[in-house]
């Protein structure tokens, strides 16, 4: 499943001090996906990976998988919301 990374979820990420992105001009797909990883144990896969590097929007997505067990499905949907409450609060 793709899911489109929304402004304000990219304005977090470049302001997140652990976040990458700003500092070394990584795309935002890229550094989301390796934030939710390192911050949250939620793998996801970079948009960006399965465009064409001159599609315009190749970086406002990520892509989820589901192929793992009802538990950890249930975990990643708890630290998505998290990851949501945070970022409507900032």
């Amino acid at each position: 499943m793709f899911v489109k990374i929304g402004e304000v979820l990219k304005q977090y990420i470049a302001n997140h001090p652990d976040a990458q992105y700003s500092k070394n001009e990584r795309s935002v797909d890229w550094t989301l996906c390796e934030w939710l990883i390192q911050e949250r144990g939620i793998v996801a896969i970079p948009g960006s990976a399965f465009f064409q590097p001159d599609h315009e929007n190749s970086c406002d997505f990520i892509r989820l998988a589901f192929c793992k067990s009802f538990d950890t499905i249930k975990a990643a949907k708890t630290e998505l919301s998290v990851i949501g409450r945070i970022v409507k609060s900032k």
